[in-house]
């Protein structure tokens, strides 16, 4: 997965990269106590690459995008500062930085025909402060990020930046572009895991195509409303946007049943009567709905009582909630709760 070279060349570098290498380095101690810097090319086994119209655009990103604006390569040199307070030197060593500053000088300037630039985004809020920033490179149509940052002490900055990265470069004409390492907040943004091969293929199908990587200052909410609008249309034509379809077991809502309906659906379930209890309570409806005891004989008294008794609680339960949704819906302003209970003592 991993080389090393001692040679910082600029055109080295490029043609690392035209291959599918991430030229890092490293830093190693030898005699006297001296670290020497070595350039560490390598080549994952998996990597995160991002499709701009999958992007999963979070209900947060949509809310704050709005604060922030993005832009490209104006505060290169701030976003290197930013990635190295945040993350440490680690592969940003001093020759590695000459080497990306070169670049961005002068390009590859070798035998080979390879369209690679450095470039960086960067993320401002509202008070023209820098809060989050992206480092990496392109080659031909794709662009590879090696880094990023994002200010301590700001809420989420990070996936705004990403998501705002992709919308621009989504705007640019990229199609995609690579994340290095996978990692589960890049998969959260709706990027995919690629092994070295499927990867490759992929890479080698853009790096020879030319792309522009350049634009003014952008809002974050004009980038969004763009992509969101790019990710409807791309998911329409491809089929990817499911039916709006009701639960089957959704309910209506109450000011959308007539009364009878209401009736019917508030009606308590049937008590089911002993078999020696059978000749001795037969109920009825009124013209409310609510069960009447007819009668009670050939029966124990006492067992007819508790049953008669727990009817009519039950009955008055059912009408108190039988009568707050009817008044609710008609604004009816007398009680029938109060004539159920009427009707509940005549039956006693």
């Amino acid at each position: 997965e991993m080389g090393w070279s001692l040679d910082f060349s600029p055109n080295l570098f490029c043609e690392l990269a035209y291959e599918g290498f991430n030229p890092t380095s490293i830093e190693v101690a030898c005699d006297n106590d001296l670290m020497v810097q070595v350039l560490t090319p390598c080549f994952e086994s998996e990597r995160n690459v991002l499709e701009c119209l999958r992007t999963h655009v979070s209900k947060k990103v949509r809310k704050r995008a709005k604060h922030y604006s993005i832009t490209v390569d104006a505060a290169y040199d701030d976003v290197v500062l930013g990635c190295i307070m945040q993350h440490g030197e680690g592969w940003l060593y001093r020759g590695e930085r000459w080497v990306l500053r070169q670049l961005r000088k002068c390009g590859y300037t070798g035998p080979k025909d390879i369209m690679f630039a450095i470039h960086s985004f960067e993320l401002w809020d509202e008070q023209g402060d820098l809060v989050a920033g992206d480092l990496g490179y392109t080659l031909g149509g794709v662009y590879v990020s090696q880094t990023g940052f994002h200010k301590d002490g700001t809420c989420g900055t990070g996936e705004v930046q990403l998501v705002l990265t992709s919308a621009l470069l989504c705007r640019l004409g990229h199609l995609w572009f690579d994340l290095g390492q996978a990692r589960n907040y890049k998969a959260a943004l709706g990027a995919e895991t690629l092994g070295r091969t499927a990867w490759l293929e992929r890479f080698l199908a853009v790096r020879d195509r030319p792309c522009c990587l350049a634009s003014d200052r952008v809002a974050g909410s004009e980038l969004l409303k763009e992509l969101l609008a790019a990710i409807a249309a791309y998911q329409e034509e491809n089929g990817l946007v499911s039916p709006k379809t009701v639960p089957h077991c959704q309910k209506p809502k109450a000011a959308e049943l007539t009364q009878s309906e209401l009736l019917e659906a508030r009606r308590p379930p049937a008590i089911e009567t002993p078999d020696a209890m059978a000749p001795a309570l037969v109920s009825s409806q009124d013209k409310s709905g609510l069960p009447v005891v007819e009668e009670t004989r050939g029966c124990d008294e006492d067992a007819a009582r508790v049953e008669v008794a727990g009817r009519l609680e039950e009955g008055a339960c059912w009408a108190g909630a039988l009568s707050s949704a009817i008044r609710a819906e008609h604004g009816a302003a007398q009680s029938l709760e109060d004539e159920e209970e009427e009707e509940a003592c005549k039956v006693q």
